[in-house]
């Protein structure tokens, strides 16, 4: 872009300026396996850039999901609807954590508008499994969960839950659906590989957190955020849905353009989908190309209610495969 090292970027927003001090822009993350990360992350939407929280954190933002807006406001300038919840904001990079109550536990989580499900702790889920083992519905990252496709331990070996309820100032969440990072066990030195994730990711959070609040639930309200005052508001815009992760039980990966089986997502030790081996390309769903679709897209080609049929079009080591299979409950 021909930006001017040393000097501040002068942005606008809507009308509103924005300034992003000197030494605080920086190169894009470049690419994975030749292809632009951002486009990787966006597709099919063009990002040219990312506006972090830090920046945002001079204003009281709001989140609409329902009307699919922005806005931005000084803190304090208008009083927020809905529920007012405390926050905690690390000033150097703008993430905010809040405090959600599980039963009689109190977790720490990242507000992330940019995930599309709650991710949480190995560790914690499976201290929780143990009083709860009801809890667990399938290992394996399965729809919004399997977020990265990125061939990520995380994904292929986490953990599908639905927790009762979540508490968040008040705001019961119920049916809620999350990942626990896997391996849920297993070392490596002395932790295991998932907790060393989230030790590595809540530096930025700047305090120990359980994980990060994703748009399962986050879609749910108009979220304001007014940094300055250390404050939150929630105010709820559509129901609790306990079947948000339903359909075909495969964990994905991106390559080049297309799409591969990463890991079969499996429920007390059996594979929830037959006929799938792992390093299948997976190149259709009831005869629909996936090369060249976001993840999104691909997601909801995969979505299913429990015995809807799906049939899948393979590619095993160039001999062609076809798998007929139905959506599963988790």
């Amino acid at each position: 872009m021909g930006l001017a090292e040393g000097h501040d970027l002068l942005i606008d927003i809507g009308g509103v300026s924005v300034t992003v001090e000197a030494g605080s822009v920086k190169d894009g993350p470049g690419s994975v396996d030749g292809q632009d990360l951002f486009g990787l992350l966006f597709a099919p939407r063009t990002v040219e850039a990312v506006l972090p929280a830090g920046v945002l954190q001079h204003f009281a933002v709001t989140i609409d999901p329902k009307t699919a807006s922005l806005t931005l406001a000084p803190s304090g300038a208008s009083r927020s609807r809905g529920v007012p919840v405390p926050v905690r904001t690390n000033p150097t990079t703008g993430i905010t954590v809040v405090d959600a109550q599980v039963g009689d536990q109190r977790i720490p989580l990242v507000l992330d508008v940019g995930a599309p499900y709650t991710w949480l702790r190995g560790r914690t889920v499976a201290g929780w499994l143990l009083q709860h083992p009801e809890w667990r519905r399938a290992d394996g990252a399965v729809g919004r969960a399997n977020l990265a496709m990125a061939d990520l331990a995380l994904e292929r070996a986490g953990t599908i839950i639905r927790l009762p309820g979540i508490d968040v100032g008040g705001l019961m969440f119920r049916d809620v659906g999350a990942l626990g990072t896997g391996p849920l066990g297993g070392a490596i030195g002395d932790a295991a590989l998932g907790e060393i994730f989230w030790d590595t990711w809540q530096v930025d959070a700047g305090e120990p957190v359980t994980g990060w609040l994703g748009n399962n639930v986050l879609d749910t309200v108009r979220l304001t955020l007014d940094y300055a005052a250390g404050t939150s508001f929630w105010e709820r815009l559509g129901s609790d849905d306990p079947g948000d992760l339903d359909g075909v039980g495969l964990t994905l990966v991106r390559r080049d353009a297309g799409y591969a089986i990463a890991a079969v997502a499996t429920r007390d030790g059996y594979p929830l989908v037959s006929g799938v081996e792992v390093g299948d390309r997976l190149l259709q769903v009831d005869g629909y190309p996936l090369d060249g679709l976001a993840p999104d897209a691909v997601r909801a080609k995969l979505s299913a209610r429990p015995g809807e049929r799906r049939r899948l079009q393979l590619d095993r080591a160039g001999t062609s495969v076809t798998v007929a299979t139905e959506g599963t409950r988790f």
